[in-house]
């Protein structure tokens, strides 16, 4: 419960967010319309591909979309990206319970990876040249990998010392910074 004795129905959960775009307009009948469309899924819970082909079942993720406030478009500079939406409880035109996008924050970038599923063949499918998942996946883990630091060639004994305070010139190149 909150400080006003209601019960809190505000949960933050992260989501994709695909899309978004800010309206300022006039609408049919002379009223203003204002505000901001937002399109995305929710990760927190990712279903496994469909075994069975059926084609009385959905398959994929069903996006959400939100109506909110005009200022909110200003808190969604990339898409498609990663946020961390804050979600409350609201009762919707048609009386039914539904979750409200009522805050928005930038988490991060997203990178969509095209990879093959070794043994999958659906009808009218394509060759690809995309790398099987267990390749994408040592590609991706590499990536996450710290870096290591460069090594300086000539180490430090053959290095040429400093010179008036400035760094040793590379490949006889001449530097235009002057000591000061």
């Amino acid at each position: 419960m909150d400080s006003t004795g209601l019960m809190d129905f505000s949960q933050k959960c992260d989501i994709l967010v695909f899309f978004a775009n800010a309206i300022d307009t006039i609408g049919e009948d002379g009223s203003k319309i204002r505000g901001c469309t937002i399109h995305y899924v929710f990760l927190n819970k990712m279903y496994a591909v469909q075994s069975e082909y059926d084609i009385t079942k959905p398959v994929g993720m069903q996006r959400g979309k939100s109506w909110v406030d005009y200022a909110m478009r200003d808190k969604v500079r990339l898409a498609p990206a990663i946020y961390e939406g804050t979600f409350e409880m609201a009762v919707g035109s048609d009386g039914k319970p539904s979750l409200k996008l009522t805050d928005i924050a930038y988490k991060s970038n997203v990178r969509f990876v095209p990879y093959r599923v070794e043994g999958l063949e659906l009808p009218g499918m394509v060759s690809c040249d995309a790398p099987d998942s267990l390749s994408v996946q040592r590609v991706l883990n590499m990536l996450n990998e710290p870096a290591e630091p460069e090594k300086n060639e000539t180490g430090p004994e053959k290095a040429e010392p400093e010179k008036n305070g400035t760094a040793p010139e590379k490949n006889g190149a001449k530097s235009d910074k002057k000591a000061v």
